[in-house]
């Protein structure tokens, strides 16, 4: 998926740079920005996506720490218990 935005965003480049001699510079500057924005939001999402992964195991890693501690604490009070 990703190879495939970036082919894509290649091959927009490619077909825009073979318009832009006939563009106002306003249109070239817009389209510049707008690429640099597209880029930025890509990585932001891609760093938001690891960062999501990365709190998932936290998550899941502290719910099994959580499930062990009860267990031993349920297993102290059945020893004093008996």
């Amino acid at each position: 998926m990703k190879e495939g935005i970036v082919m894509e965003e290649e091959r927009i480049k490619k077909t825009f740079l073979l318009v832009e001699p006939f563009l106002p510079e306003k249109v070239v500057s817009d389209f510049e920005h707008f690429i640099d924005e597209s880029i930025e939001i890509r990585q932001m999402y891609h760093y938001n996506s690891q960062l999501n992964e990365m709190l998932r195991d936290s998550i899941r890693t502290l719910r099994e720490k959580l499930k062990e501690a009860e267990q031993k604490l349920r297993n102290s009070e059945e020893k004093n218990f008996n």
